[in-house]
C-alpha cells in the first residue's frame, strides 16, 4: 500500500512527457518563455482537476499540431503557486497565449477545442510575422 502511495504520489505530478512535445514549465525555466521570440501557448493545471486531465489529450493533438510553428506549454499550479499568482490563474485548466508582448500574455476564452486553440495561435503568429515585416520595412526605409 505504502509503494503505491508512493507511486501515485510521483506521477500525480506531471501530466505531461517529452514525448507529447508539451513543455513542463517551472520557476526556473519560465524565463525561456519570455526570452524565446516565438509565440507560446501555456496550460496552468493541477494534476488532481478532472477537466485538466480530461483536456490532456487535446492538448498533446495541439502540441503535435503546432510542433515548428508555436511552442506549447504546462505549468503544474500545485508545485508553482508563485507562477499562477503573477500570472493571475483563478482556475485549472486556464490557458494563456504569450505573443509579440510576453509581459502581457492573452486569455485565451474561447471553447478548449483543438481547432480553436489553434486559431488563437496563429492568429498570434500572424502578428509576430507581421511586426517582423513592418520593423523590417522601417528600418530599411531610406533616410532623408
Amino acid at each position: 500500500m505504502v509503494m503505491y502511495i508512493i507511486l501515485f504520489t510521483s506521477i500525480s505530478y506531471a501530466l505531461y512527457m517529452p514525448q507529447d512535445d508539451v513543455v513542463e514549465l517551472n520557476s526556473s525555466n519560465f524565463e525561456i518563455v519570455l526570452k524565446d521570440p516565438n509565440i507560446w501557448i501555456i496550460e496552468f493545471y493541477a494534476p488532481w482537476c478532472g477537466q485538466c486531465v480530461k483536456f490532456m489529450p487535446k492538448y498533446r493533438t495541439l502540441a503535435k499540431n503546432l510542433r515548428g510553428l508555436i511552442r506549447v506549454g504546462a505549468i503544474n499550479g500545485d508545485l508553482y503557486p508563485q507562477l499562477i499568482k503573477q500570472y493571475n490563474v483563478k482556475a485549472y485548466p486556464t490557458i494563456k497565449i504569450f505573443g509579440i508582448y510576453k509581459n502581457s500574455p492573452i486569455d485565451f476564452k474561447g471553447k478548449r477545442t483543438v481547432v480553436n486553440l489553434q486559431r488563437a495561435a496563429l492568429v498570434e503568429l500572424k502578428k509576430l510575422i507581421l511586426f517582423g515585416v513592418i520593423n523590417t520595412a522601417i528600418q530599411n526605409e531610406p533616410r532623408c
